[in-house]
């Protein structure tokens, strides 16, 4: 009967395969990590002018515009994502007939 913990088990696997493989036990440092700078993808010409053609027919509704004007930093916003232990939160921006509802809603409730 072995004593190691499934997690011990995996580490020591983990390393076997390095070994066998002629690599190092050790990952690098953060510090020589951190030196290595990764470049930026840079974008074609092909998604430059296809970007571009998309922001001439792209147009945000009146409200939705006025929210980002005011500069407070808020949008009205729904969590679609059911709550759970993961601890991770999805959502979409109120548009339209839904946005409307809302912001009156909160109105009422600034007045009381």
């Amino acid at each position: 009967v072995s004593t190691q913990s499934t997690w011990e088990a995996k580490v020591d696997q983990r390393e076997a395969k390095r070994k066998s493989a002629g690599e190092p036990l050790k990952k690098t440092s953060s510090k020589k990590r951190d030196k290595v700078k990764k470049k930026k993808p840079v974008p074609t010409k092909r998604n430059v002018q296809k970007w571009g053609q998309r922001a001439k027919s792209r147009s945000l509704e009146a409200p939705l515009a006025e929210q980002l004007s005011t500069g407070n930093g808020r949008i009205l916003a729904r969590i679609s994502s059911s709550p759970g232990q993961v601890g991770r939160a999805d959502g979409y921006l109120l548009e339209g007939a839904e946005l409307d509802f809302y912001s009156k809603k909160l109105e009422k409730k600034k007045k009381k």
